[in-house]
């Protein structure tokens, strides 16, 4: 069992983006963790896809949770070894599952050596073309390709409103990612002591473009830094995105949230 002193839910909330699965690896009780959090007011959760090998597993796993959706498609980290036609009529498969509301999480790394640039590239044109066929929102990866990110996307344009998932770049990047059309999430990073450029960013994304997220188990808020993350800290990044942004009270921004993921990922509201 969590302990519920380890929660802290501001109700309504919304977490984006975590990795069930990876939280079990991180030795993390997940579905205790999932039904605190929604105890204790969390609105909707975002597990995240990096393959689909491990779908049915997510999809059984979140199975009494109606209000985590799930999303598919292939992370970076499979470019080079997987050959998108091969994997194609799988990923459409899924899909078409009631469950999934977005293709992702997919991008470009150029922090880690996954593939060639090119393959990268290719791997999410490839998801791009598959998400404007369905109508889908991407959750978009970036690691040191901002730059490349936005050519790719100048070029090859999402017709869904996409996101740009856990923020690590500058101000200047928010504002190209923005006028394309993206909403913007942050995660526990923008909290840390050396993320003003972060930080610069979350001041200026628009109350109706924003999105907060765990990302868990990676990247635990700075009042929790140092422990594996889960959603139930999503509440510490809530409170400090309001205090930066000037906000009139937590709760403010709890709603934008709230607003944008189900306008996005076409959720019915749930409270």
């Amino acid at each position: 069992m969590v302990d519920s002193d380890d929660i802290h839910i501001i109700p309504g909330s919304v977490d984006s983006h975590f990795h069930t699965l990876i939280m079990e690896e991180k030795s993390l009780p997940a579905p205790d963790i999932l039904r605190t959090c929604f105890d204790a007011g969390l609105a909707y959760g975002l597990d995240i896809a990096v393959s689909l090998d491990d779908f049915e597993q997510r999809r059984q796993r979140l199975t009494p949770f109606p209000h985590v959706y799930l999303t598919a498609g292939f992370h970076p980290s499979q470019a080079g070894s997987r050959r998108f036609p091969e994997v194609e009529s799988e990923l459409r498969r899924r899909l078409s599952d009631p469950r999934v509301v977005a293709l992702g999480e997919v991008g470009l790394d150029f922090y880690r050596n996954h593939g060639t640039p090119a393959e990268q590239a290719d791997l999410v044109v490839s998801q791009i073309e598959l998400a404007n066929e369905y109508t889908l929102p991407l959750i978009i990866h970036n690691r040191e390709a901002a730059s490349e990110l936005y050519d790719l996307f100048r070029a090859h344009p999402p017709i869904a409103e996409s996101v740009m998932h856990c923020f690590s770049a500058d101000a200047d990047t928010a504002r190209r990612f923005l006028d394309l059309g993206f909403t913007i999430s942050f995660g526990g990073n923008v909290t840390y002591k050396r993320s003003e450029p972060i930080r610069e960013a979350a001041r200026l994304v628009p109350a109706d473009r924003i999105l907060t997220e765990t990302d868990a188990p990676f990247l635990a808020p700075q009042a929790v830094r140092g422990k594996p993350n889960h959603p139930g800290y999503v509440g510490y990044t809530y409170e400090f995105l309001a205090t930066l942004r000037g906000e009139t009270s937590t709760a403010d921004l709890v709603s934008h949230t709230k607003k944008n993921f189900e306008r996005i990922f076409s959720v019915v509201p749930s409270r």
